[in-house]
């Protein structure tokens, strides 16, 4: 159930930019941040979520730096976060 729960935190946070969705058509504020940062290129949207994990996450695709993978808690999304370098 866990790993479900994963693949589907991870897809939903890479629609927007595989779609090429509208970000402010997402109900989901930490979920719409992580799309406007992606879509910005601008880590202030990352600084916007709430979520630790999926800050940390949004901190290293946007600065392109795995550091921020590190400070990620869950094992499966860390090792997810460091898979995508």
């Amino acid at each position: 159930m866990k790993k479900i729960a994963i693949v589907v935190f991870f897809t939903l946070m890479f629609f927007a930019q595989v779609a090429k969705a509208n970000c402010y058509m997402i109900n989901d504020s930490d979920e719409k941040n992580l799309c406007l940062a992606k879509q910005n290129d601008s880590a202030t949207y990352c600084y916007m979520i709430n979520d630790s994990d999926k800050k940390n996450f949004c901190l290293a695709m946007v600065n392109k730096n795995n550091t921020y993978c590190y400070m990620i808690s869950d094992n499966d999304k860390k090792n997810f976060c460091l898979a995508s370098f």
